[in-house]
């Protein structure tokens, strides 16, 4: 029996439903945030928070430049850039150690050993972390946890097509000759010009997640806020993506306003920071709510976990979801029992306040200290005018003796010791946010230290580092990565869309072997060898080949492969394993290809050819060639 809670909803009512959810979720803890996601922002850029600046008049205003600016704007703008050098310093730690060099990503089948295909989930996912921008998503998601204590992003399929000019060249027969000529032709022709996984980054204040869950993968659903056009919605409608008669009505609601949208109580402001701007009014940019999750009714296709997209009040979107949250967060410090994590930026904020002050009050100092307050005599008939207004050339005129008539007061402050706090106050920024000095390639102090004593210094400055980078790719990357190898078993088609991705000499298996669930790792923050000592194993493991009880249990061809990746010459390591080749280097030895001869007279050089052994396997005769 439905009740009135369980009846399926109209369209109202589900926009109504998504609206309530985002009002929920903006939590008071949500809004006790945004004034410190502000300020740590703000910091991060380099800008005065709450225009936050300090005066440097003068008795004598200078001229030329910045006299100017001193009429125009009244003060100098000084802020201490330390907050932005920590939280960068940290972010490029954490991308450089995830994800080094190939080999970073290792997946297994659950419950299996299945190297051959783990290995091509392997470049599948190192494949997506190569695509077009997707290393700058990335960093950008760590940024957003150095910056607001929480990164978002959603990985998706993204599918384009633009018109595109081709051209042909062929042969064809000539008309009056009968002859084949050359021909070359263009067509212009509807293409693919992006068809695989998309990564994508957005503000953090455009996320509504569930406030009763600390983890998107246990969320009942949570609310996306974006910005579309009329003409990406009518393209969307036309593909079947949104409902027709919902984007007209949506478009009719915003013809009739002139103005832009409001906001209204449910979102609170939208930052004016890190948003897209707003286009041309003629594109009719909606703001638009996307819900994925669970609805507390029941739908008329029985299914009850939902994607809603509501835009100017109109839902334009209502379909079953089969998958689980798009979303993906990223937290390097976690806050107990919380979505939002903590920011470095964050637990430096008042020292970066404090920082501010000192270096203002340095800079006035030093400013008064080399344009003193002048003093003259009254009774010199000084122009105070020209004083005012002095600069090299201009002659200023007095009555009587010039150095009795104009002088300086004496100034001399003390600055040594505001200077040493305010590297002080730095130096502690620094470490109690894990960017020491150590970490940033400073020096550590004038004391002259032991070999020994600078590792020891040098290691353990990067636990804390080494932790953060653990976290991340324990925690946060595997998701993503399982995530996008079941959109790429959606989408994928045939095992040549697959080997489009990871290459030829990697396809030892097909699509539909991969379609199974794998434990994805990340291991790049553990490939801590330098590519000096890699080598020196290498070498080592090679030098085992001459071993014969060793070298059949080696895997000869996967081991060359690497060497020569390991010394950049990516296009030898493409050929080793070449059957062709293997075949004509076997048969210039003699090995292959004595077909006619008679091994009783011998192969013509003075040898007796001798087949392979019995017990030898077909793989150690052919170097590991199966």
């Amino acid at each position: 029996m439905q009740t009135e809670e369980t009846r399926p909803k109209t369209g109202d009512e589900a926009a109504d439903f998504v609206m309530s959810f985002v009002e929920h979720s903006t939590t008071e803890s949500r809004r006790d945030m945004e004034p410190i996601w502000d300020e740590v922002e703000q910091n991060f850029l380099v800008q005065p928070y709450n225009a936050a600046a300090i005066s440097t008049d003068t008795s004598a205003p200078l001229g030329d430049r910045h006299d100017l600016a001193h009429k125009n704007r009244g003060f100098a703008v000084m802020k201490d850039p330390e907050s932005h050098q920590v939280m960068m310093t940290i972010a490029s730690g954490i991308v450089g150690a995830t994800m080094p060099e190939p080999g970073y990503a290792k997946a297994k089948r659950v419950g299996f050993e299945d190297i051959p295909r783990a290995k091509v989930v392997n470049e599948l996912v190192e494949h997506s972390d190569r695509l077009e921008g997707a290393f700058t998503t990335n960093l950008e998601w760590v940024m957003q946890a150095c910056i607001y204590g929480t990164g978002i992003k959603e990985i998706y399929w993204d599918y384009i097509e633009q018109p595109q000019e081709f051209r042909r060249l062929g042969f064809e027969p000539d008309p009056f000759t009968g002859e084949m000529v050359p021909v070359d032709e263009v067509e212009r022709l509807t293409a693919p010009v992006y068809d695989d996984v998309r990564e994508e980054v957005f503000d953090v204040r455009d996320f509504f997640p569930d406030p009763g869950n600390n983890r998107i993968s246990k969320m009942l659903g949570a609310v996306r806020r974006f910005k579309v056009s009329a003409a990406t919605m009518k393209e969307r409608a036309e593909a079947g993506i949104y409902k027709k008669s919902a984007v007209e009505e949506a478009a009719q609601k915003r013809q009739q306003t002139d103005a832009k949208e409001h906001e209204d109580k449910f979102t609170g402001e939208e930052s004016d920071i890190n948003t897209i701007r707003e286009s041309h009014p003629d594109f009719m940019i909606e703001t638009a709510y996307r819900y994925i999750g669970t609805v507390p009714w029941d739908s008329p296709d029985g299914y009850q976990r939902r994607e809603i997209v509501v835009a100017g009040g109109v839902v334009v979107r209502d379909e079953p979801w089969f998958r689980r949250l798009p979303w993906f967060d990223i937290k390097i410090t976690p806050r107990l029992n919380s979505f939002w994590g903590i920011s470095p930026g964050e637990l430096i904020r008042f020292d970066q306040d404090f920082a501010d002050v000192v270096k203002m009050m340095l800079a006035d100092a030093v400013v008064r200290l080399v344009h003193p307050p002048h003093v003259y005599n009254k009774n010199s008939d000084v122009d105070l005018a020209k004083l005012r207004a002095w600069r090299p050339g201009v002659p200023i005129g007095v009555q009587g003796d010039p150095n009795h008539a104009i002088g300086e007061v004496k100034y001399n402050p003390q600055l040594q010791p505001a200077f040493m706090m305010q590297g002080g106050v730095k130096q502690q920024m620094r470490e109690g946010s894990a960017a020491s000095d150590a970490n940033q390639g400073f020096g550590i102090g004038t004391k002259r230290l032991s070999a020994s004593e600078a590792v020891g210094t040098f290691e353990n400055a990067a636990k804390r580092p080494d932790m953060f980078a653990q976290v991340v790719e324990r925690e946060y990357l595997p998701p993503c990565a399982k995530y996008k190898v079941k959109l790429y078993g959606e989408y994928l088609e045939d095992d040549e869309d697959l080997a489009d991705r990871v290459g030829e000499s990697n396809m030892v298996t097909g699509l539909a072997d991969i379609l199974h669930d794998y434990d994805i790792q990340y291991v790049g923050s553990r490939m801590v060898a330098s590519k000096q000592q890699q080598l020196g194993v290498m070498r080592e493991m090679m030098g085992a080949l001459a071993n014969p009880m060793l070298a059949p249990l080696l895997p000869i061809i996967p081991l060359f492969q690497k060497f020569f990746d390991q010394n950049g010459l990516h296009e030898l390591a493409a050929m080793v394993g070449n059957p062709q080749m293997v075949e004509g280097y076997l048969a210039l030895h003699g090995v292959v290809g004595q077909q006619g001869q008679n091994p009783q007279n011998g192969n013509g050089n003075g040898t007796t050819p001798s087949s392979p052994s019995p017990m030898t396997l077909p793989a150690q005769a052919l170097g590991g060639v199966q």
